[in-house]
């Protein structure tokens, strides 16, 4: 992870930073304005690609080290949703699938020692980020990533299982918001939207959200100012962020937690990807990508 260095500054260039700083957050304000417009109304305009809760269902969350934290920290993503749907669902279950040190096939013969040692699932939200297919093997073949997905994929639709894909794409994230894997990420959620369609499965893509988080609050370059602890796994301020995301895609829009206007919900329904990818073709984008 990179850091720029910390030279003592002039006077003038103090004053000048001073005054720099006051338009960045002046402009960061007109930002969160028009952001929260654009919530506003695009809240009403996807209601309907919602995947609201029902009285007595169970969720999993499965993944990688994020989802183990999501649900052992007191801070964590899973424990944060968890906390919100039970003070409005009481009898709604939410169980955390996280295994730390497993690839994409571990997680599959995990996944079915889950189905059948737990309570089953009415849904599965995968949250697995793109290290969980690449980083032991390091095979980083579309082809392979795209296999170990729909395998997952097709494993819980043979059990009826309402599935929703939140890759958690935050690999590489610098203090600088330059990242050389923005390719790998936008291939990956392009396989992603794929797999989504092919199997008529929803898919929450908060890889813009992270960009416009970064956009709006990363004007100090400072570690407060980023949303994972080493380019990958999140920090409290990131479970916090993908909590919101996910509990605006269940349709839980009255929540206790702070102001959530800089979460920018980009959910695609099924028909909404299957037009996108006939317009743009996505093998000739994901080669592009490479």
């Amino acid at each position: 992870k990179a850091y720029r260095s910390r030279v003592p500054l002039s006077v003038f260039d103090r004053k000048q930073q001073f005054i720099s700083r006051k338009m960045m957050v002046g402009y960061s304000l007109m930002l969160q304005i028009v952001v929260a417009i654009f919530v506003r109304f695009s809240a009403v305009e996807c209601a309907s690609s919602t995947f609201p809760l029902r009285p007595n269902e169970t969720v999993l969350f499965l993944g990688g080290m994020n989802v183990v934290t999501g649900g052992s920290m007191s801070y964590g993503f899973v424990n944060v949703f968890k906390r919100e749907v039970q003070s409005l669902y009481s009898n709604v279950t939410i169980l955390t699938g996280g295994f730390a040190d497993d690839d994409g096939e571990q997680l599959l013969a995990n996944l079915d020692v889950l189905l059948t040692q737990t309570t089953k699932p009415n849904k599965v939200v995968i949250s697995a980020g793109l290290e969980m297919f690449t980083g032991h093997t390091g095979d980083s073949s579309f082809g392979q990533l795209k296999f170990e997905l729909e395998s997952l994929v097709a494993r819980l639709k043979q059990d009826n299982i309402e599935v929703i894909l939140c890759p958690l794409t935050f690999q590489g994230e610098r203090v600088d918001i330059e990242n050389e894997l923005d390719d790998t990420i936008h291939a990956y959620a392009l396989i992603n939207k794929q797999v989504a369609s092919e199997y008529e499965v929803m898919y929450v893509n908060i890889a813009p959200q992270v960009n416009t988080f970064l956009e709006q609050n990363n004007i100090d370059l400072l570690d407060n100012s980023v949303l994972t602890l080493d380019g990958s796994i999140l920090n409290e301020k990131g479970h916090m962020f993908v909590a919101l995301a996910l509990l605006r895609s269940f349709g839980v829009k009255q929540h206790s937690l702070v102001q959530d206007n800089f979460v920018l919900r980009e959910q695609l329904r099924i028909q909404d990807i299957k037009q996108e990818l006939n317009r743009v073709g996505t093998f000739e984008i994901v080669q592009e990508a490479r």
